[in-house]
């Protein structure tokens, strides 16, 4: 019966421990699914604490930067310059070898600087009509100077395009020539591609000599640029970004190639270089460090031609600025002011590299099979051990988490695991919940178990007095309830005196002490019964060995403390019986005790058990009234009884005289 009744506890409990464990498991899914905006921030953390394994040691040696400085706008005067200059700036550029320039700068108004324009506006404005004498013809429009160069030199203009909402728009130039290549099962890409809704474009005048690539970036939630959408789609026509477009350009090819899989778009190829980019056409930039990575040369030293030759020599390079003022800047994992411009070489460097790390497709699914294997092992782990043992089993299965999400970053593929260790963390706070519930229900059960034996043993502890009790008035048969009268005297007295604020009896077992109070008589067992039970006063002999049975009965209470230990129930029992006959001018006995030094409980004892013997008949006195003994209690004070108990006393008197009445139906009420 006992190996049952185990089978089914440790069945429940195993149902338990797997219903908590699937818990655990359940609110791990809907803290995933519901993505708390700290979380998200806290896996971008680690994404960037995890950068450094998959980018270069080194930047590789084709992008550079052309900077417009503080140097050069203190040399040629602030932003924006006139584009004659930033013509001169092209031609020297090309002078030097540059294979591409890409620039990170919005050219969509004409140049109000322009002589032509100029003299327009003061004739409009002003009504003066001007005439330059000495100026070339050719510089008179300055725009038209720029479209001129930029038909001559390998260049790519900038354009920003709006995915939200709308903003300026114009005509769009011809796109790029796509060839497509699907892998079994594929998706169309576009589909998944967020449309451009509009653009801010280069003037036409501009566009019809010169490639377009657009400067977007992407921002995340915490205001920081990790990714960049490498290419753009506006209808059914796709546009480069402009590193991927200054690529083309210095390779020298014009069509790029987009393979597509089940999950849309996935590598954009182009010559013989393949970049891995999300379903939605963002490529990831695996900065090395904070700005300056990549070389700078100030556009003032390019214009005065004081740049080595050789360190221009086929390189790819970005025209923007670092100037703190133009406020072109971004945050970025390793810096919170990162030039915008360096981000395009960032994004050329992984394109030639292919070192973009990834952020898959399949990564919900892959982080739900993770969380739950996470939870199960931990679920698992939690369920078998003792709670001591949780720390050093989380921090393994923690390790193990992190070294596989390390892992498939160094191979180029983000897996956060960040969820995995909310999933250990919180499989070991609810186990140890459930613990902490099943320990707190076995006590309970225990408390509940040892509280039925323990009113069990009280039980028989009461018989066992009860017994000892009828034995004692069955030999004495004058005084037939006594002792259950007593009890509830001494209850009434006690009760008063809690009332009253009495600091030793508010400390008491009320329970034991109430009990002890059979066992006051409990010597008469000893006194024989020609004595017990004579029908007359007793003689002075006969007195002295009936005044026996108070020592009988401390030594017979003595020796179950000896043979046991000291308990409260004895210790009452103790001073009732040896000290219910002192007195407290001291002419009492055994001990002859005096005042305070007789045990409140024999003090006590004293007025019950006077009480009841004056008003009960013995075959040598009538019974007293309740009055008369009242008095003659009264009269005791300070010389058989406590007078501070007798004032208690009288305050109850009418609880007594009630006790009295009642007697006969008072056994085993207490």
């Amino acid at each position: 019966m006992a190996t049952k009744q185990s089978s089914k506890r440790i069945g429940r409990e195993a149902w338990s421990a797997a219903l908590a464990g699937a818990l655990g498991i359940l609110l791990m899914f809907g803290l995933y699914i519901a993505q708390p905006g700290l979380l998200t921030r806290l896996d971008l953390k680690i994404y960037d604490h995890w950068l450094p394994l998959a980018a270069a040691s080194a930047p590789s040696p084709v992008p550079a930067i052309i900077d417009l400085d503080e140097a050069s706008l203190a040399a040629y005067g602030q932003w924006p310059w006139p584009r004659y200059l930033l013509a001169d700036l092209l031609t020297a550029l090309a002078e030097y070898g540059t294979a591409a320039v890409g620039l990170d700068i919005l050219l969509a108004e004409a140049d109000r600087s322009s002589p032509n324009r100029l003299m327009a506006d003061l004739e409009r404005h002003r009504g003066l009509e001007l005439a330059l004498s000495g100026l070339p013809p050719e510089l008179g429009d300055y725009d038209q100077l720029l479209a001129e160069t930029l038909a001559g030199v390998p260049a790519v203009l900038g354009g920003f395009a709006y995915f939200k909402e709308e903003g300026p728009d114009g005509p769009w130039p011809p796109a790029l020539r796509i060839i497509e290549r699907e892998r079994p099962g594929a998706r169309p890409f576009r589909d998944l591609l967020p449309p451009a809704l509009s653009a801010v474009l280069p003037l036409e005048l501009f566009l019809g000599q010169t490639p377009l690539g657009f400067i977007n970036a992407t921002v995340d939630p915490d205001g920081v640029v990790r990714e960049i959408p490498l290419i753009v789609r506006r209808g059914e026509e796709i546009y480069p970004a402009l590193s991927l477009r200054a690529l083309m350009l210095g390779l020298g090819v014009d069509s790029l190639t987009l393979v597509s899989g089940p999950y849309g778009l996935e590598t954009v190829q182009v010559g013989g270089y393949a970049a891995r980019v999300s379903p939605r056409g963002g490529l990831r930039l695996p900065f090395i460090g904070p700005r300056r990575t990549y070389p700078y040369f100030s556009a003032v030293d390019v214009l005065e031609r004081k740049v080595n030759p050789e360190e221009l020599q086929g390189r790819v390079v970005f025209l923007g600025s670092s100037a703190p003022g133009l406020m072109d800047l971004k945050a970025t994992p390793h810096d919170r002011a990162y030039p915008a411009v360096e981000a395009h070489a960032v994004a050329l460097d992984a394109l030639i590299t292919g070192n973009a790390p990834t952020l898959p497709p399949w990564a919900p699914a892959f982080q739900v099979i993770g969380v739950s294997l996470a939870g199960l092992l931990a679920a698992l782990a939690f369920a078998l051990i003792r709670p001591r043992a949780y720390p050093p089993v989380a921090v393994f299965l923690g390790a193990a988490a992190i070294m596989v999400s390390r892992r498939l970053f160094v191979s180029g593929l983000f897996l956060s695991p960040l969820y995995a260790l909310l999933s250990i963390a919180l499989e070991g706070a609810v186990f140890l919940l459930w613990r902490f519930r099943r320990e707190e229900k076995r006590k309970f059960d225990l408390e509940i178990m040892v509280a039925k034996k323990n009113q069990e043993v009280v039980t028989l502890q009461n018989a066992v007095l009860n017994t000892v009790a009828d034995l004692v008035e069955f030999r004495d048969k004058f005084t037939g309830g006594h002792i259950t009268r007593t009890q509830f005297y001494l209850k009434a007295l006690s009760v008063e005196m809690i009332r009253a604020g009495n600091e030793e009896m508010s400390g008491w077992d009320m329970d034991f002490f109430l009990a002890s109070a059979q066992l006051h008589d409990v010597g008469k067992i000893a006194i024989p019964d020609l004595i017990l039970n004579k029908p007359g006063k007793l003689t002075d002999e006969e007195f002295e060995i009936m005044k026996t049975h108070v020592t009988v009965g401390v030594e017979a209470i003595e020796r179950i403390i000896k043979n046991t230990k000291e308990h409260e129930f004895l210790r009452h029992t103790l001073g009732i019986a040896g000290a219910h006959h002192e007195k407290w001018d001291g002419g009492g006995y055994p001990l002859g005790l005096k005042g305070q030094n007789i045990p409140l409980e024999g003090r006590l004892m004293a007025v019950a058990d006077v009480y009841d013997a004056l008003i009960s008949e013995r075959p040598y006195k009538k019974a007293f009234t309740h009055e008369e003994a009242c008095q003659i209690i009264e009269v005791g004070a300070r010389t058989h009884f406590d007078p501070a108990l007798v004032e208690v006393f009288l305050k109850v008197k009418g609880e007594f005289a009630r006790i009295a009445r009642e007697a006969g139906a008072l056994k085993g009420q207490i």
